[in-house]
């Protein structure tokens, strides 16, 4: 019974998830987002071969993050591949991406009644997509591996450009890879609970994030570091041509 259970609940799960993506893409569209476009074009990719990327990932989650694998041996894989896929593949892949996001024509301007309706909507749909995975958690679904929790967004639609997004950063002297680069990326790298908590320290250290210097550097003491290491946080203002708007809002849903 607890199958069928599950069963009867996936579509439901997925097609909350879905909208909450469709959603997320019309929002970063209206906020004038240099990547939104791009962002739009590689979820499509990826929803027009759900079905082989789910296939993949449930042989690699079988065979290389199953129960008899170290839990050490998880970490090196799941960051070795992160890094390497990143080092071998990134500009290719790019180079495909680019000129399909080219080809997509500027979207029509979005007025804030229609942001501040997307938003509810979107908050609607979250509160469904935690209500359904609560129960699928239940009847003893793997919640946390096929059925990730909704992503939290802060308030999206027309805002400033962050001065900080204009940066590109290293962690401890190697770069972050071109998905992760971002402040936001490295304090969840590094374990805090929430990205706000890392700015808040760089700000206590004299760092001035909305208008920054050009090279940022920042030195996190292993008291006031999550994972108990000292880390060397570094950021260079990119060209204007690289500049991606997307560092994250830190606030709940």
């Amino acid at each position: 019974m607890t199958e069928s259970n599950i069963e009867a609940l996936r579509p439901m799960y997925q097609a909350v998830m879905g909208q909450i993506s469709s959603i997320d893409e019309q929002l970063d569209a209206a906020s004038g987002g240099k990547s939104a476009g791009r962002r739009a074009i590689i979820n499509g990719i990826v929803r027009d071969n759900e079905e082989t990327v789910d296939s993949l990932f449930n042989q690699i989650m079988t065979q290389a993050f199953g129960d008899s694998v170290p839990d050490e041996l998880k970490v090196a894989l799941y960051f070795g591949l992160q890094k390497k896929l990143a080092d071998n593949l990134e500009d290719k892949l790019n180079a495909v991406v680019e000129p399909l996001v080219q080809k997509v024509p500027e979207a029509p301007a979005v007025s804030d009644e229609d942001v501040l309706a997307l938003q509810a909507s979107r908050s609607d749909a979250y509160k469904q997509a935690k209500y359904v995975r609560d129960l699928l958690g239940m009847f003893g679904a793997d919640v946390e591996g096929e059925f990730p929790a909704p992503k939290r967004r802060g308030g999206g639609g027309k805002r400033g450009e962050r001065a900080i997004s204009k940066f590109s950063w290293t962690l401890d002297g190697e770069r972050m890879p071109a998905a992760d680069d971002s402040l936001t990326a490295i304090s969840k790298k590094l374990g805090f609970e929430k990205a706000v908590l890392l700015r808040n320290l760089m700000k206590e250290a004299g760092i001035n994030l909305t208008t920054p210097t050009d090279p940022i550097e920042f030195f996190l003491d292993a008291e006031k570091s999550p994972d108990n290491t000292n880390h060397n946080i570094v950021g260079n203002k990119r060209a204007e041509d690289e500049v991606d708007d997307d560092e994250e809002d830190d606030e709940d849903e």
